[in-house]
């Protein structure tokens, strides 16, 4: 996808969000990112739309994915490290080990 078609990736991720198909904009921000890694704005609304997925998943499992994918985005936006922008996102909450 040329740098022409992840911005309209990116916007058409928007359009969705706001018509609450968040499923759907999620697969538009991530070819967004995908096709170019190191886009602010997609990795923007990369985090946007996958934070309305993580607050509206039920299951454990899709808010981890979910969450990882903000953490990944918002890492890319601060200049941070991924695995702090985790540790921090997961603070406080129960840790379990198997």
């Amino acid at each position: 996808m040329a740098a022409a078609g992840a911005g309209h990736a990116r916007l058409r991720a928007l359009e969705l969000l706001a018509c609450g198909e968040h499923r759907l904009a999620g697969h538009f921000a991530q070819m967004a990112v995908d096709a170019g890694p190191d886009g602010t704005e997609a990795h923007r609304v990369r985090a946007e739309v996958f934070h309305a997925l993580e607050k509206t998943a039920t299951s454990t499992m899709a808010k981890g994915v979910y969450g990882w994918t903000v953490a990944e985005s918002t890492a890319v936006l601060d200049g941070a490290c991924r695995d702090e922008e985790l540790r921090t996102r997961t603070s406080g909450r129960t840790q379990w080990a198997f």
